[in-house]
């Protein structure tokens, strides 16, 4: 790990030095490099992930998602001097605007369905109370439905009020599991999330220094002084990149 850190400053450093000695050639090497990360960070997230992020097929994930910044990362160097550049750098951002659609839609759908099925339990739950007020197991479960709908205070008071009903069905260890996790006023002891925090394949969550979408922008934004297109598709790579490891962080 340590030569391979050791080994991508020393590119970057010798990219730096190009870009100020040699700022198409360097540039040129800064926007490969970046297009080389962002491609081996969507195929790893393709190949850790059970399904495409966002609920996207995951087929679909890697024709699109995948194999279009590899393409694009392939023909960029070639088609550079050519007036065809302006053309294959659309690929990446129409590919990615396909995917971030049907993920929005996936995620929309996913909601509502949730929504319904919470909706169906806890009605099942307070049928099973009312036919039975003695239902330890029932009020329990309305309960964890309560905790996970963002209920904190009834689903403590549920669950002490399951405690009190049958100490087999929720013991006390469990009632002091919930009371440290909902708290002692019944609020929620959840750290917030961070807008700052990403999830990389085989690095775990990172905080970083700015937002996301912000350091996506401005770290790509040198590309712009050599060519527009080009930094239309390394731009739009690692603004998918932010998009599909969010899903993974959020």
């Amino acid at each position: 790990m340590a030569a391979l850190a050791a080994l991508l400053a020393g590119v970057l450093l010798a990219i730096v030095y190009l870009i100020f000695a040699v700022p198409p050639l360097g540039l040129l090497l800064y926007h490969q490099l970046l297009m080389m990360l962002g491609c081996v960070a969507l195929a790893g997230r393709w190949a850790m992930d059970p399904e495409g992020p966002r609920g996207t097929p995951k087929l679909l994930f890697f024709l699109l998602g995948v194999v279009s910044p590899v393409v694009q990362l392939l023909l960029a160097s070639l088609l550079y001097v050519t007036p065809f550049q302006t053309h294959i750098f659309l690929l990446c951002p129409i590919s990615f605007g396909v995917l971030a659609l049907m993920g929005l839609g996936y995620e929309s759908r996913n909601r509502e369905a949730e929504a319904r099925n919470w909706e169906e339990d806890l009605r099942g739950a307070e049928e099973a109370i009312e036919q039975d007020p003695g239902n330890a197991a029932a009020v329990l479960f309305k309960a964890r439905l309560l905790e996970k709908a963002g209920m904190p205070e009834e689903a403590l008071r549920l669950y002490r009020e399951t405690h009190r009903m049958c100490t087999r069905t929720f013991s006390v260890f469990e009632l002091k599991e919930a009371e440290a996790r909902l708290g002692a006023a019944g609020r929620l002891q959840l750290p917030a999330p961070s807008s700052r925090r990403l999830s990389f394949p085989g690095l775990g969550p990172i905080t970083l220094p700015l937002n996301p979408w912000v350091l996506a922008v401005l770290v790509t934004a040198p590309v712009a002084y050599l060519d527009r297109a080009l930094f239309l598709g390394v731009a739009s790579v690692w603004l998918f990149v932010v998009w599909v490891e969010r899903s993974a962080t959020e």
